[in-house]
């Protein structure tokens, strides 16, 4: 007679189930780098368009934007003298409305050629040129370039 059970045998199982764990011990390593390179690309563009919407907020204030870059993201605040700050005088006062503030993702750190760390749009042409730098764990590194006109681009 005939054995007419259907199915999979436990070895083929076992085989299909170790293919697949080393399947997995492959890929996983690839995917963590993959998901720290998009990681970081991401900051990068995220602190360019910020710096873009800070440019246009100067212009449409028509006053000073700065842009702080600190220990582990920035701070970008308009500097207005706002309530009872003075105005152009780099310093957040209370007052004066904070456009963004950003803490980078763990493994990116940040720092700029700025005196003080800190740069800003004035509402007219002209500023303080300089860099910001972007870096990861793995050594991939950015520059974020503004010109002293207040074009930014990438390097």
């Amino acid at each position: 007679m005939r054995n007419s059970s259907k199915g999979f045998t436990f070895v083929e199982i076992i085989i299909v189930l170790v293919i697949i764990s080393i399947l997995g011990a492959i890929t996983v390593p690839s995917l963590k780098s993959y998901s720290e390179k998009c990681r970081f690309r991401s900051a990068v563009v995220d602190t360019v368009l910020d710096l873009q919407m800070a440019k246009l907020a100067s212009v449409k204030i028509n006053n000073y934007v700065v842009i702080q870059v600190e220990e582990r993201g920035y701070l970008i605040f308009a500097d207005n003298g706002a309530g009872s700050g003075i105005e152009g005088d780099w310093v957040r006062q209370v007052g004066e409305k904070v456009l963004a503030k950003t803490v980078l993702s763990d493994g990116i750190s940040i720092t700029s050629n700025f005196s003080n760390d800190q740069t800003r749009f004035s509402g007219k042409l002209g500023m303080k040129a300089g860099r910001i730098y972007l870096e990861n764990e793995a050594g991939a590194k950015a520059e974020v370039v503004l010109s002293f006109n207040g074009r930014i681009r990438t390097q």
